[in-house]
């Protein structure tokens, strides 16, 4: 079994004359800090950006903003197991992403408390994309106007606007 990790970090043979890639998991990277995590997260390593917020809201469980960036690191990740048909393990992660959200939402500043809503209403619109149900489609709706009602921002009142039209939409 051992021998089966440490051809992982191995390089890879290459014949182009340069010097050999080294590739490794993205869960054998640790992730050391916020910005190497928000990093990971735009490389699309997920798994490894998740595992560090939930490390760090242990020593932190009341800290705002980290169950707000656990929240769309897992949001994210759904979006791209989504993509790749992988809907059961997406909806796992977007159940996820509504409690960090959840855990997020009552932050003291107007602008973080309107980002969180607006956030877990994406989250509770692609759950609905999975689902169908109508319930996360109200939730997605309601989410996005206390988002937009909470702080003005043109991304809050657009996405509001555009949940309320799918929400229109799928009741015809």
């Amino acid at each position: 079994m051992e021998a089966e990790y440490a051809s992982a970090e191995e390089p890879l043979p290459v014949d182009t004359g340069q010097a050999p890639i080294q590739v490794t998991s993205p869960r054998a990277q640790p992730i050391l800090d916020r910005d190497q995590a928000i990093e990971a997260l735009r490389e699309k390593r997920y798994e490894p950006a998740i595992d560090f917020f939930k490390l760090g809201l242990q020593d932190r469980p009341n800290y705002h903003s980290g169950w707000s960036r656990l929240g769309y690191a897992q949001r994210e990740y759904a979006a791209y197991l989504m993509d790749s048909n992988r809907d059961e393990e997406a909806k796992a992660q977007l159940q996820d992403a509504i409690v960090s959200y959840g855990k997020a939402v009552h932050h003291t500043d107007a602008r973080y408390s309107a980002e969180v809503d607006y956030h877990r209403s994406k989250a509770f619109w692609r759950l609905w994309k999975l689902t169908g149900s109508a319930d996360d489609l109200k939730t997605a709706l309601s989410d996005a106007g206390i988002a937009a009602g909470t702080y003005y921002e043109d991304r809050f009142l657009s996405w509001s606007e555009y949940v309320e039209g799918e929400a229109k939409a799928s009741s015809a």
